[in-house]
């Protein structure tokens, strides 16, 4: 039997993620570590899908800009989280 992913609801939309893509807030009771793994994958993710832009046939500017600014999101996520994680740390 497959489990699927409880339908949550944030900012408006039925999210199916472990975190609203809006505003960050869990979907379900998850620790840090959890949501550092969450946004790493976003950002192989991210990075996958402004390869495959830059790769297609038919470049399409706008495109590679949608690709790069979700890139940027997530990766300021990233950056934002790890210097939480640092500065609790210490």
């Amino acid at each position: 039997m497959v489990r699927k992913r409880a339908r949550n609801r944030c900012c408006g939309r039925v999210r199916t993620t472990l975190y609203c893509p809006d505003c960050g807030k869990p979907q379900t009771q998850n620790d840090i570590d959890g949501l550092m793994r969450y946004v790493h994958g976003m950002v192989s993710k991210s990075q996958g899908w402004l390869d495959n832009a830059k790769a297609a046939d038919v470049n399409r500017p706008w495109q590679i800009e949608k690709a790069q600014e979700r890139l940027d999101k997530w990766m300021g996520w990233c950056k934002a989280l790890l210097k939480l994680i640092k500065k609790a740390r210490d």
